[in-house]
Formats: structure tokens, C-alpha cells, sequence
């Protein structure tokens, strides 16, 4: 019979690469976001330090059965999700999957948007990086799920749980969620979201005189060009993405000089609808919603 067994720790840690000591933490609808400024990244995450794991147990046979842990994620500006970190405490293999999940309800996620495998390597009771191989475009206010499948214990917080959040798992390979709470397991998961933040762009304006995007044409129905200037010589990579966060073109992926520069792009590959439109150039980073119809 698989029990759960909750496995208590002597140490607490910090996520690697995390660097607390110059970071903001903010609390905002019960949500955490550590912003490393000069990394252009932030962690968004509903846990504390890691203090204890669970697993699927079975001390009869002294195995660890596979079982999905989730965390319920909601940004709050338009940000790109680049990594997921979690903490692994032990198991019966040190092989994981990362899941993401699109937008669903407040219980279930929606569809699934990516996968990796993993490997642990750091040894057991450690912090783990895993790093998407195509950025998921996360549109503000907008639900994701972030899910480790594994054969161990994850590591947990002290608490309290952040209600239909922090806290589900899946012992039927996702098809059912369940919250920790149902076990009377009043915790998070150190499970964390890495995200790219980008700031919005107004219609036509430029930002801090960096540089400076413009439209033809929104909504579109057949092409459209992008106009943009660039201050100095710097790569410059702007993507398109659709409303689940797939990568739909790349619109532009090289070193430009000083100048203005305009790009056309066909909307023959693109059906009706919401598209986001990424800009990277230097320290710049930003995003503008494209609309398509037909």
C-alpha cells in the first residue's frame, strides 16, 4: 500500500543562484518575487526556505513511486518563463520531468505547453535549475502551471499553504490534482517559476530613449511591418509568440548599428488572433500585443 511519509530535515537552503542579499522581495497577493536587476530575471514562488520533503513511499520495499507535484503560477506583467527550480531531497532515481502547463481553472491545468527531462547531478537535498529550451510567453494576469514528475521527495516549506496555489500533486499521472492540504499538510512546494521580465511599450513611444518600436497596420489583416530604431550597436532578437506562449516566428535575430530599422512580416502562416510581439536589444526589454484578422 503507497503511503505518504514526511521526511524531516535538519538544514534549511537557498536556492542556488538566488542572490538574497541583493534582491527585492516584494509580497503582492501572496505571491514572492526576488528580482535579480542586473540578471533581468525574476523568480515568482508562493514558498519559504525549504524546511522538510514528501514523497510517494513505500517502506515495505523501500521505493519512492512516481507522482506529479504542481504549483499554480499567475504573473503580473507580461514576462517570459526562461526556468523552473525545485528542491530535491532524495529518491529512488534522480530523474525528473518538467511540465508546463497552460491556463486552466483555479484546481487543474490546462494544456500542457513544454516538457524536459532531468537529471539530478548536485546529490540529493539540493536546489535544481532547469531551463526551458524555448522561452513560454506568459501574458499578465494569466495563469501557468509549473510540474515536476518524479520518483523522490520534493522539498516543502514551513508554511502556511498558499490555498489552490502552492500546493498539488497528481498520484494518477495527472489526471486528478489534489491539494497538500487534503492530507492535512498545511505547506508549499519549493518548487519556483524563473521568469524574463519585459516591460510594456506604448503605442509609438519610446522607452527612456533606448529604443523605440512602431506598427503599421493593428489589427492586421494581411502584413505588417515593424519599425524600430537602436541607439547603438547591439543584437537584436524580437520574437512573436500566440496566446498559449508559442514561439510563432523570429522576426529579427542579429547585431544592428546605430539607425532605424524597418522589418515586414507576413500574416499568411497566421490565423485570426492575439499574438505578443518580444523585443531583446541590450538591457531593453519589452512587449506589444499584435492582433490578427482575417
Amino acid at each position: 500500500m503507497n503511503i505518504f511519509i514526511f521526511v524531516l530535515t535538519a538544514s534549511l537552503f537557498t536556492p542556488v543562484g538566488h542572490r538574497n542579499n541583493s534582491s527585492n522581495l516584494t509580497n503582492e497577493k501572496n505571491v514572492y518575487i526576488m528580482s535579480a536587476k542586473a540578471a533581468m530575471e525574476d523568480t515568482l514562488h508562493y514558498d519559504g526556505n525549504q524546511l522538510s520533503s514528501l514523497g510517494l513511499y513505500e517502506a515495505s520495499s523501500d521505493t519512492y513511486y512516481v507522482f506529479y507535484t504542481g504549483v499554480r503560477f499567475t504573473p503580473m506583467a507580461a514576462e517570459s518563463l526562461i526556468a523552473v527550480s525545485f528542491f530535491f531531497f532524495t529518491g529512488t532515481h534522480n530523474d525528473v520531468t518538467l511540465y508546463i502547463y497552460g491556463n486552466g481553472n483555479t484546481t487543474t491545468p490546462g494544456t500542457e505547453l513544454a516538457n524536459k527531462n532531468f537529471t539530478v547531478t548536485s546529490g540529493d537535498s539540493t536546489w535544481n535549475r532547469i531551463d526551458l529550451t524555448t522561452p513560454i510567453f506568459c501574458d499578465a494576469e494569466t495563469d501557468f502551471w509549473a510540474v515536476i514528475k518524479s520518483q523522490g521527495a520534493i522539498g516543502l516549506d514551513a508554511g502556511p499553504i498558499a490555498a489552490d496555489r502552492g500546493g498539488f500533486l497528481s498520484q494518477d499521472g495527472g489526471s486528478t490534482w489534489e491539494q497538500l492540504s487534503t492530507y492535512s499538510f498545511n505547506k508549499n512546494w519549493n518548487i519556483r517559476a524563473i521568469l524574463r521580465n519585459y516591460t510594456a511599450i506604448e503605442e509609438n513611444k519610446p522607452l527612456k530613449n533606448d529604443f523605440a518600436i512602431s506598427y503599421s497596420n493593428n489589427p492586421i489583416k494581411t502584413n505588417f511591418s515593424v519599425s524600430y530604431s537602436v541607439p547603438n550597436t547591439m543584437n537584436v532578437k524580437i520574437n512573436l509568440f500566440d496566446l498559449t506562449g508559442r514561439l510563432v516566428q523570429t522576426l529579427e535575430d542579429r547585431t544592428l548599428g546605430n539607425g532605424t530599422y524597418t522589418k515586414t512580416i507576413s500574416t499568411e502562416s497566421l490565423g485570426t488572433g492575439i499574438y505578443f510581439c518580444n523585443v531583446e536589444a541590450g538591457n531593453f526589454r519589452g512587449t506589444k500585443k499584435v492582433v490578427v484578422v482575417k
